[in-house]
């Protein structure tokens, strides 16, 4: 759906509405369109143990020289 900046203004509430159901709204100035509102994805959590095989964890951490500064 489009709207021209006014009308935007005026039925706010219910464009976040529709964009919160999923619809992309188009925002218009004089009739050419300008920006584009859609809902927001949220990122999927990753299940726990998913790094595994692609971490390693060091065995002995003294292995590091303490003068070295990682950076």
């Amino acid at each position: 759906m489009q709207y021209n900046m006014g009308d935007a203004r005026k039925n706010w509430d219910s464009l976040v509405a529709a964009i919160e159901r999923g619809e992309e709204v188009i925002l218009a100035r004089n009739g050419k369109p300008v920006a584009r509102i859609i809902r927001e994805e949220t990122p999927k959590a990753k299940p726990p143990g998913s790094m595994r095989g692609r971490v390693k964890v060091m065995q002995d951490a003294r292995l590091i020289d303490e003068s070295t500064t990682l950076g």
